[in-house]
């Protein structure tokens, strides 16, 4: 869902308004924001310049970065649980 939200319409919009590069850099911006910690709206405005360039890359194919995203989170879960923070 939050692909399709991010990708699928707000990064569309930009890009239609401010052309595809800074496009995409509002639209990870935004990405980034929605998480609101300031260490993980860093992390997540970096994630969502990878996302979003995959999804331009692509075709626009939100199956894409959709999937990253999916691996991406069982990645963190993973590793959170393998090491946690004590």
């Amino acid at each position: 869902m939050e692909e399709i939200l991010s990708r699928g319409f707000v990064q569309q919009g930009m890009e239609r308004r401010f052309g595809k590069k800074w496009g995409l850099i509002i639209a990870s911006l935004m990405f980034g924001v929605i998480h609101f910690e300031p260490s993980a709206a860093a992390n997540a405005f970096v994630i969502g310049l990878v996302l979003g360039y995959a999804y331009q890359r692509t075709g626009n194919n939100l199956l894409i970065p959709i999937g990253m995203h999916v691996i991406f989170d069982w990645a963190v879960l993973i590793l959170t649980f393998l090491f946690p923070i004590t």
